[in-house]
């Protein structure tokens, strides 16, 4: 019998060994600049970045909305590639394990804001639920990008949108993301997202390009 204590013990030791086989930029990481182009259906630009750490990401360039969406995802590449001590991320949170009989992993509860739980398998997280806005996510990572020190990278996930209310589908948009060494650090290259929803089919990229440090960082 696991008990109330042993699976909260179980489920943070399960999503801490998770969080330390991550692939995440040095603590000193103050960011980076880039040569940016872009890629819609309809459209297309270029222009510049600069992403710090926060995340706070600045792009200039081609105006319009359009550019809106390339802001979104480099904040969201570079928040989640930030660097941060497990107890100031889901080390905060009280934990459970929930069911187990699944080929993506052991879930995990976590008792946040976001009613969020984790699929752990092979010592990664493979899936990451949410419920936002009134809209409930599941992403589910697939393939992830090995580096010599046994952390890794996603570069290919799915994102599946659900009504909070309904539990209706909405909307799934698959993620596929490269990466470029400048000087030790890993900075995104590339990021192309295809959404499939009631409108249809849509393709969205970035690209990154002559990459610079903003500060020296340790390696």
């Amino acid at each position: 019998m696991v008990t109330a204590a042993k699976s909260t013990e179980q489920a943070d030791a399960l999503v801490r060994t998770a969080h330390g086989r991550v692939y995440r930029y040095p603590d000193a990481f103050e960011g980076f600049e880039a040569r940016l182009t872009w890629h819609t259906d309809g459209a297309s630009g270029e222009g510049a970045i600069a992403a710090r750490r926060g995340p706070e990401v600045e792009v200039s360039g081609d105006s319009g909305d359009e550019l809106g969406w390339v802001e979104r995802e480099l904040r969201s590449i570079v928040g989640h590639r930030q660097f941060v001590e497990y107890e100031a991320g889901d080390g905060r949170h009280e934990k459970a394990l929930g069911s187990s009989a699944h080929m993506l992993g052991q879930v995990v509860e976590l008792g946040d804001t976001m009613d969020s739980s984790y699929r752990v398998a092979g010592g990664e997280i493979s899936t990451v639920t949410r419920t936002m806005g009134g809209q409930r996510f599941t992403i589910v990572i697939h393939d992830r990008l090995a580096f010599e020190d046994g952390r890794t990278l996603p570069t290919t996930f799915s994102v599946f949108f659900w009504d909070a209310e309904s539990g209706a589908l909405t909307a799934t948009e698959a993620y596929r993301d490269e990466v470029v060494d400048v000087e030790g650090v890993f900075l995104p290259s590339l990021r192309r997202v295809v959404r499939g929803d009631g409108d249809g089919l849509s393709v969205r990229e970035l690209a990154l390009a002559d990459h610079t440090l903003l500060a020296a960082v340790g390696r």
